[in-house]
């Protein structure tokens, strides 16, 4: 009996020792650089692998918030409070054609979230004490509105871009009580289907317009009237959206998404543009790209359906790649949500097999 327990004994130590090294194992690094350490938070979509991906992300009031694409049972709203993770709405907000929580904005002390549904139209939603309360009809009275694809907080009002490939996208104006249309008819080309990013940058609202027929275009308001900054896609009308826009550094830089000669990084400086990369990193397949300033350097999350997701960072005038094959897994196919909290970087990835999962890394 004493020889039985002393195997039982080295079994459960040789189990204790190896589940130790395989959980410090998935915290090693994957990207090309071995002092350089990425975390994973999740995978499997929040034990949900219907959750296929994070579509926005959201600091408020010190705690961080994911919105998740699921097209079967509607979108869900996850909260980090310290170190838990808590879900926060009912599935699609009660309706599971609220696909995803396609954008996120904190204003006035409150969190927005707007949803994508394609069966009755657009929604967006408020969470204050705890409660959510829908403050928008259905696609703003239009269900061919199909998303609310942008949000942002800008002199004191909210402001939502829409996705409409019937009417053309538009902009609607929040004072706390009433919306407002500021932009309807997709700046007078009905092509241009949507609102997919807004940004403030030096005292003025930037709207980035997707059109697959001539290429994108970038918009400014001035609380007033709107002004065209950039159309034709960079001169190429395979640049279809502009998925990001990021203040880095004091300029202004643009992450495209182009599926035929691969995504495109473009900086202006007020006056000039100008392309930061080689088209889709010399790889035609690294089609989108979504941005964010870490640390003072600016990281890309690109999607690769081929091979998977990558993660590239501009250090001087130089790309490094500081993560390839979708963090070990080339069904990580996408990056479309990225966000800085608590000093970390955090990526989503999209995983349309095993469900979404959530990444972070250390300066």
């Amino acid at each position: 009996m004493r020889k039985l327990h002393l195997i039982l004994f080295s079994i459960l130590i040789f189990t204790i020792v190896f589940f130790s090294i395989s959980c410090t194992i998935e915290e090693v690094e994957i990207g090309e650089n071995a002092q350089e350490t990425w975390t994973k938070v999740f995978y499997s979509g929040f034990n949900n692998h219907k959750n296929k991906g994070l579509r926005s992300m959201c600091n408020y009031d010190g705690d961080f918030y994911c919105a998740t694409y699921n097209d079967q049972q509607g979108t869900q709203v996850w909260q980090l409070k310290g170190s838990e993770w808590k879900k926060i709405n009912e599935d699609g907000f009660g309706d599971v054609n609220n696909w995803s929580g396609s954008s996120m904005a904190s204003h006035s002390g409150e969190l927005f979230l707007g949803t994508e549904n394609r069966e009755k139209g657009a929604e967006i939603w408020k969470w204050s004490l705890s409660k959510w309360t829908q403050v928008a009809d259905d696609g703003f009275g239009d269900i061919k509105t199909q998303a609310v694809s942008s949000l942002v907080s800008y002199n004191g009002k909210l402001y939502a871009g829409t996705y409409n490939r019937d009417a053309g996208c538009k902009v609607y104006e929040y004072n706390g009580e009433d919306w407002t249309a500021i932009e309807e008819g997709g700046f007078g080309k009905v092509a241009n289907y949507e609102v997919s990013n807004m940004l403030v940058y030096n005292g003025l609202l930037y709207a980035s317009i997707s059109n697959e027929s001539t290429g994108a275009e970038v918009w400014r308001w001035n609380g007033e009237k709107w002004e065209l900054i950039l159309e034709d896609g960079f001169d190429d009308k395979n640049n279809e959206s502009i998925i990001s826009m990021v203040n880095q550094q004091g300029e202004l830089h643009f992450g495209t998404q182009n599926y035929v000669t691969g995504c495109e990084i473009w900086r202006w400086d007020g006056t000039n543009f100008d392309q930061l990369n080689d088209d889709g990193f010399q790889d035609k397949n690294n089609s989108a790209v979504s941005l964010v300033s870490f640390s003072g350097i600016l990281y890309a999350g690109v999607q690769n359906l081929s091979d998977g997701a990558e993660v590239w960072k501009l250090t001087g005038n130089e790309w490094n790649r500081d993560v390839t094959t979708g963090f070990g897994d080339k069904d990580n196919t996408g990056i479309f949500a990225m966000d800085v909290y608590d000093g970390r970087l955090y990526v989503g990835l999209d995983n349309d097999r095993d469900g979404c999962e959530l990444w972070k890394r250390y300066p």
